[in-house]
């Protein structure tokens, strides 16, 4: 089994991702480049420019949602506990993608 990540083919921006047979083709619109800044941390806003996934700055992101509440909600930014199940699900899907190629 293989990780793919999916993007939307006119925006390029980052929809989800699937796990496929090892044979399977990968889909025009998706890559199995993982959607991960180097240091293994995750990326704000992902976009697919045709080799690599390209994030923005989480000031960035922040401004670009400034206005996205609704009345009585809060934005609040992802608990330090949120942030390390996070990365460990990234290490996870990136030890099973290398054990699935050493199996092959």
């Amino acid at each position: 089994m293989k990780a793919i990540y999916y993007f939307d083919e006119k925006t390029r921006i980052f929809i989800g991702s699937d796990v496929i047979a090892d044979d399977a083709a990968v889909p025009e619109n998706a890559t199995l480049v993982e959607p991960i800044n180097d240091d293994l941390t995750g990326m704000y806003d992902p976009t697919w420019d045709g080799t690599k996934w390209v994030g923005i700055t989480q000031e960035q992101w922040e401004n670009k949602h400034k206005d996205d509440s609704q009345p009585g909600m809060t934005i609040t930014s992802p608990s330090p506990e949120q942030l390390m199940i996070n990365q460990l699900g990234l290490r996870v899907a990136k030890l099973e993608q290398s054990q699935s190629k050493e199996g092959a």
